[in-house]
């Protein structure tokens, strides 16, 4: 990957995180592939722009809500891999899910093509009143 690998990923993590969505979409290919890992509520495989905005929009379903702090981003070789801690919010509110999270980012004509979403401590879903 390259610096401007880097850069793009480092302006998809800051659209998100100011609730830009419909531009952070735009840092994607429009064939991207997210995958969220595991047997949490929002694991699965999302294609294309549109399945990422599933998933965000999934999220306002499962949780009140979830910030990303912390965040990392750095050139891997083969891929751009970011850091983070990402924090979930009970739809009631009285629980939180905090824990550090890693993800891939394989990069085409500097748009990210395809994300891998890892959780550090994915157990702490199990608390939630789904």
């Amino acid at each position: 990957m390259s610096d401007i690998d880097v850069k793009e990923v480092e302006k998809f993590f800051e659209l998100v995180q100011a609730g830009d969505i419909q531009s952070a979409v735009m840092q994607m290919t429009e064939d991207v592939v997210v995958e969220e890992m595991g047997s949490i509520p929002h694991s699965g495989t999302y294609h294309g722009r549109e399945g990422f905005v599933g998933l965000i929009t999934k999220f306002g379903g499962l949780y009140g809500g979830f910030t990303l702090s912390d965040v990392s981003v750095h050139d891997a070789g083969e891929f751009v891999v970011a850091r983070m801690t990402g924090t979930f919010t009970s739809k009631d509110g009285s629980k939180q899910a905090a824990m550090p999270v890693t993800e891939h980012y394989t990069m085409r004509d500097n748009k990210i093509a395809h994300a891998d979403v890892y959780y550090k401590d994915p157990d702490q879903f199990t608390t939630f009143d789904y």
